[in-house]
């Protein structure tokens, strides 16, 4: 999953993270060096896998949920689930910190939220700008 980096550090900087477990989510110079530390991990595994990895973007996911979810099921061999369309009608058992952004409908509303903390951001921002990753994509 690719997602802007800046609303992805924004996203880890505003959650309710143990700072003793994760230091790194309370400075945004540490998020943007695990960012970097995401993006090489990344381009290894394109290299390696090539088309046999599947690439998703977030804001592709939010804005055009049933092509992308298609897409993906088609890439993983599944089949079609209207049900997937509908996330937060789900009755499974969530674990993941932001269970509830998941119990929730899709929603591109934060895509693009870091613009509201652009100047608070701007530690951040310049590390990704001088390695060109401004667009997370």
């Amino acid at each position: 999953m690719r997602r802007d980096y800046r609303d992805t550090c924004l996203s880890i900087f505003q959650s309710d993270i143990t700072p003793t477990a994760h230091p790194y989510s309370m400075d945004l110079t540490e998020l943007a060096h695990y960012a970097l530390a995401y993006d090489r991990l990344m381009r290894h595994w394109s290299e390696v896998l090539g088309d046999r990895l599947v690439r998703v973007r977030y804001e592709d996911i939010v804005t055009d949920p049933e092509a992308e979810i298609r897409r993906l099921l088609e890439r993983l061999d599944l089949l079609w689930d209207p049900a997937c369309l509908e996330p937060d009608k789900s009755r499974r058992r969530i674990n993941t910190m932001s269970v509830g952004q998941a119990r929730k409908p899709i929603s591109k509303s934060s895509v693009g939220r870091w613009e509201r903390f652009a100047a608070e951001l701007e530690p951040l921002t310049l590390v990704l700008e001088r390695h060109g990753l401004v667009h997370g994509a």
